[in-house]
């Protein structure tokens, strides 16, 4: 019995990935037109703004220049107007926040290709529960392959089941607060293969930072209609010194952002926190 509602959900949360895959980008680098796998971001609409977040080291890496890729083997260069949380030492940075305010000529471009996720679909002050309910899906640079011949990046998304970490000394080891940080289980040697219905070993997540966190209710197991998912936090960090786990931004520091920043009317988060700061 309960092995049959775990692979209903895992069913339903199979879908809800593909949602999220939707409005997920994967960011490049374009060194005189070799493209170099870089990060992951997530496309929002909220009221009528449109917003690329991801984070502010991927962003540096890349000298605030965002390719993204579009349809028949093209990239885009987006626009619009930026912001990153201030630190003296980013590689300390357990904020690593960067969100872009997309121009009008990014948004026309860019929509035939991507989806963009509404502000119903974000859970501010979410609460966290010590289950199998999130999902990260991004784009780690092991899973992409760059043709030299063809001139081509051939993307592949990887998606990974997880639970968060509630263990308070964990995250005194990896100098993270449970105020604005959730810390993440990453098992690479007993990744879930959906198709095959094993466990094998998991690729290294290079790259993935930037990607969202998503949540999916239980509830939705006896749901009749689409599966909801909610986007809970967003990617930071694979930890060098502890691979066991991954780091994330709390998705109330991005939407802060956005209402502090940009001065958009959008529900305000329990957790304080200040741009400038």
């Amino acid at each position: 019995m309960i092995q049959n509602l775990l692979e209903k959900f895992r069913e339903i949360q199979n879908k809800t990935s593909w949602d999220a895959y939707e409005v997920s980008c994967h960011l490049f680098r374009n060194n005189n037109e070799i493209l170099e796998s870089c990060g992951t971001g997530i496309f929002l609409k909220i009221l009528d703004d449109y917003f690329l977040i991801t984070v502010a080291h991927v962003a540096e890496s890349l000298n605030f220049e965002f390719y993204v890729g579009l349809e028949k083997h093209t990239i885009f260069k987006l626009g619009g107007n930026l912001v990153t949380n201030k630190t003296n030492n980013r590689d300390k940075d357990k904020f690593d926040i960067c969100v872009l305010k997309l121009c009008s000529e990014t948004i026309e471009n860019i929509s035939k290709t991507y989806n963009f996720l509404n502000l119903q679909e974000i859970d501010i002050n979410h609460d966290y529960k010590n289950l199998p309910l999130y999902e990260l899906v991004g784009f780690p640079a092991t899973k992409s392959k760059y043709n030299k011949y063809k001139k081509k990046l051939y993307s592949k998304a990887y998606r990974y089941i997880t639970t968060p970490v509630l263990e308070k000394n964990i995250y005194k080891n990896l100098k993270c607060s449970t105020s604005y940080n959730v810390i993440l289980n990453y098992d690479r040697k007993k990744v879930y293969n959906y198709k095959k219905k094993s466990t094998q070993i998991g690729p290294e997540l290079e790259g993935i930072s930037g990607c969202g966190l998503w949540y999916t209710p239980v509830e939705e197991i006896t749901s009749k209609e689409k599966p909801k998912k909610y986007l809970v936090a967003i990617i930071t960090e694979w930890p060098i010194n502890d691979r066991k786990y991954l780091i994330a931004t709390k998705i109330d520091l991005f939407t802060e952002v956005i209402r502090q920043h940009f001065k958009i009317d959008i529900p305000k988060s329990s957790i304080t926190f200040s741009i400038t700061k």
